[in-house]
């Protein structure tokens, strides 16, 4: 029987590409200002339900609604999915304007090892000597980047920066909540097409983010100045999803995975100093190579696995 071969096409440079506008996303939400995390969630969910509806009705040749094939058990998903995806949204928002763009985007890197941990601790998962060092080594990498005071001392390059360990742990908590998310959109994507789950997922977030804005803050719009930012951060975000996807399409999931993730860290090391004028330290270069290496040798080595036992 032969093997199956994917069709030689750009999925590689699909995933670049996709890697690159998430970069550029994480500057342009790094400079928006007036916001809050909130508006800014809510801003970027009604852009994307737009660009759904209007896909509907000018390109979209649909037999069924949108709603068909919505019952207890899918609508239940898709809640749990929208409440993940506000939960962990929102930790992203605040530790990324706290933390360089750089180690930002290293660490949300660790999803592999993150993913790996939990299928030990969930699903009696089994990992071999060689997964278990390059995970240790992972994880001195995000030590390097956080730079903790009882390891670094209180003179090293984050000095008087207390909250720089808290907003490290917060976003690789919010990256450990995307691993479920990513296992709620692979359960709904069986029970529904990718522009039903895109619309309804879309319109629940945005329920939820008005009911949790309406309990902690005032529902008011953001800043005028601030709308045309709030768009493009929908967009591109859209845009980084459906390059993603197109790439799997035609891509290995481990070279996909580590074009995507290599375009993101790379483009966004060099927005921080280009743009953003500021260098980073040679703990967080040496702790992104460590993440980066690691994550995707643990890729490659669950992708050779998936395609032994197929």
């Amino acid at each position: 029987m032969e093997a199956r071969t994917r069709p030689q096409n750009y999925g590689s440079l699909f995933t670049l590409a996709a890697g690159f506008l998430a970069a550029v996303n994480g500057l342009n939400f790094q400079m928006l200002s007036g916001p809050t995390y909130l508006q800014t969630m809510l801003g970027s969910q009604i852009t994307q339900i737009t660009c759904v509806v209007l896909y509907l009705l000018l390109f979209a040749k649909r037999e069924k609604s949108v709603f068909s094939g919505l019952n207890l058990k899918v609508g239940t998903l898709i809640i749990l999915r929208a409440g993940l995806q506000v939960a962990a949204g929102m930790m992203f928002m605040a530790s990324q304007k706290q933390l360089p763009l750089g180690d930002f985007s290293a660490l949300t890197g660790t999803s592999s090892v993150i993913t790996g941990i939990l299928g030990i601790i969930f699903l009696g998962e089994s990992w071999q000597l060689i997964e278990v060092i390059v995970s240790v080594c992972c994880w001195v990498g995000v030590v390097c980047i956080a730079k903790p005071a009882f390891l670094w001392g209180e003179s090293g390059e984050h000095a008087g920066d207390d909250n720089r360990s808290f907003y490290v742990t917060l976003c690789l908590t919010a990256t450990a909540i995307s691993c479920f998310l990513v296992l709620a959109i692979r359960k709904i994507s069986g029970m529904l097409d990718s522009v039903q789950q895109m619309f309804l997922c879309c319109l629940a977030n945005s329920v939820l983010l008005l009911v949790v804005m309406a309990a902690v803050e005032d529902v008011a719009m953001p800043p005028t100045q601030s709308l045309k930012f709030l768009g493009a951060v929908g967009l591109l975000d859209l845009t980084v999803q459906l390059l993603f996807i197109r790439g799997l399409e035609t891509e290995k999931a481990a070279a996909a995975v580590i074009s995507h993730s290599s375009a993101y860290i790379v483009t966004s090391f060099v927005f921080q100093i280009v743009i953003l004028q500021t260098i980073p330290g040679l703990s967080s270069v040496v702790g992104t190579a460590m993440i980066s290496l690691s994550t995707a040798f643990l890729t490659w080595q669950k992708t050779q696995h998936s395609e032994k036992t197929e």
